[in-house]
């Protein structure tokens, strides 16, 4: 139930700013277990993940990824050569790097 609204008044910062940071709507609820970015995300996954790829599970979207790797959405479909309206499927391979 929280908000970008109430977590930008615990830590200071701009709630405009933190939903930009997430790649959200700054209106959007948010729920249980949702990451958050308290600053802006990587260009690509850090070094550690050089050379591997990221196998699609089902419930996963290009946005959750994004966020569970701290990678800038529009960069991900980018390094994968893909079009922002392209739909991800269980068992597709992105790489993160």
């Amino acid at each position: 139930g929280d908000t970008f609204c109430m977590i930008g008044k615990e830590v200071g910062i701009s709630y405009r700013k933190l939903a930009k940071y997430n790649e959200r709507d700054r209106n959007d609820t948010l729920t249980e277990g949702d990451i958050i970015y308290l600053k802006k995300k990587r260009k690509n996954a850090p070094n550690d993940y050089k050379g591997r790829l990221h196998h699609i599970r089902a419930g996963e979207s290009m946005h959750s990824i994004s966020q569970l790797y701290g990678i800038r959405l529009k960069n991900l479909y980018k390094m994968n050569g893909l079009s922002p309206d392209y739909q991800i499927r269980v068992g597709d391979s992105l790489r993160l790097r």
